[in-house]
């Protein structure tokens, strides 16, 4: 009976760590109104974890992204109510090693095709409260446009 019971748990265990999946309604592009110098926020999440994260702008009516500011996503998730975005190493001058970002977006509300949420880049934070700045979160509202 131990030995079913056991097998049992460790199925469960197995199913629940690999089976997860990513929550479909977050899957596709995601973007902010312009501020008043024009810039969007955008965020593309696909299905595998991968996507696409930066600030950007409208030109000639399509959205291009900031060349040097996006970053290629190598995961995503969704905890409770929170959107965590983990970008792909990024190279950091010849003598660093290449470092990933960790993008958090704290989740305020959600309706069907858009949702709001306070915005952190942890590392950005501690570097401006190390350097005697105020740290305050930045409120987005995201409209799905697919």
């Amino acid at each position: 009976m131990k030995k079913i019971l056991s097998s049992i748990l460790i199925i469960t265990c197995i199913n629940c760590v690999l089976g997860q999946e990513k929550d479909t309604s977050y899957v596709g592009k995601w973007i902010t109104e312009p501020n008043a110098n024009g810039m969007i926020n955008l965020i593309n999440l696909n299905g595998d974890g991968s996507g696409i994260a930066g600030p950007g702008f409208y030109k000639n009516g399509k959205i291009e992204l900031s060349r040097f500011m996006k970053s290629d996503l190598q995961d995503w998730k969704i905890e409770k109510d929170t959107l965590t975005l983990i970008t792909k190493p990024i190279p950091r001058g010849n003598n660093r090693e290449p470092k990933s970002m960790t993008l958090i977006y704290i989740i305020l509300e959600k309706e069907k095709d858009k949702f709001t949420a306070y915005y952190s880049d942890p590392e950005m934070d501690k570097m401006m409260e190390e350097a005697g700045e105020k740290v305050e979160p930045i409120k987005l509202e995201f409209k799905k446009t697919e």
